[in-house]
Parts: C-alpha cells; structure tokens; sequence
C-alpha cells in the first residue's frame, strides 16, 4: 500500500478494433488513484487518438484479486482514412467510466483488465459512445 508511482500498459478492443493503451497513475490514498492515459486505436477507415485523466476507486487494495472503478475526462480524435469521400475529422471531448480488476503478481507487477465506456461530445446536440474492453499489465516503481 505504500507504493505511489505506477505505469501500466495493455492491449485490447475499442468498437471492435484493435487499441493500444499506455497509463500512468499516481496513488493519492490506499484506495484512491489519478490515473493519465494515452491510447491508440487503429481502424479499417480510420484511426483514433485519445488521452483522459481519471479518478480511480480501487476499495480493497489490500487483496490479491482486486476490483477498481474509474470515470474520468479527456480529448478524443479522430482521422478518417484520405480514401473516404468528404471525411472530416473529429476532435471532441470526452468523458469515461471504467470497471476493472487488477491481480498483483508479485510486490510490484499487475495484470489488470477492464471494460470502459467512453462518450465523445461530437457537437452540442450530437455524442458517440464507444466500448472497449483491455487486458494489459502494469508495474509499481
């Protein structure tokens, strides 16, 4: 419960396609956390960018199997492909929430996965939601 600095990496599936993610999070409390990713998905028509900061809940720290929730806000952009006819792109805020379970490996390795719905504010009467779900690993230094 000591450590403060961790980073964490994964893998996964955002709208079904293939999403990298890299996070940083810093422990305010044993079970509080703000936590800063960067994630990239790379679509068939386009690819997206994304950054969030969230405030993460992560209530028995103590344990080996540990379940964690976040929400948090960011920036969401997107590129279409320049083969696609009048696409534009899109810059949008967004906001997250997150439900997740870590299992600690060993003192300062992590396996986490997490299921996360983003909502990107495309325009005032518009916003798209999008799923995703993640597997990674992260570590404490």
């Amino acid at each position: 419960l000591g450590r403060k600095l961790e980073f964490s990496g994964g893998w996964g599936r955002f709208k079904g396609e293939p999403m990298l993610r890299l996070g940083l999070q810093y422990r305010l409390a044993d079970t509080v956390g703000a936590e800063v990713t960067v994630g990239q998905v790379q679509g068939i028509f386009s690819g997206t960018n994304f950054w969030h900061v969230n405030l993460q809940l992560e209530p028995w720290s103590d344990q080996r199997i540990s379940p964690f929730f976040a929400v948090g806000v960011g920036n969401f952009k997107n590129i279409p492909n320049t083969s696609l006819v009048a696409a534009t792109p899109t810059n949008a805020k967004l906001s997250n929430a997150s439900l997740g379970v870590r299992y600690y490996l060993t003192e300062r390795f992590v396996l986490r996965a997490d299921y996360s719905i983003y909502t990107a504010f495309l325009n005032d009467t518009r916003s798209g939601e999008y799923r995703a779900i993640t597997g990674g690993i992260s570590f404490f230094f």
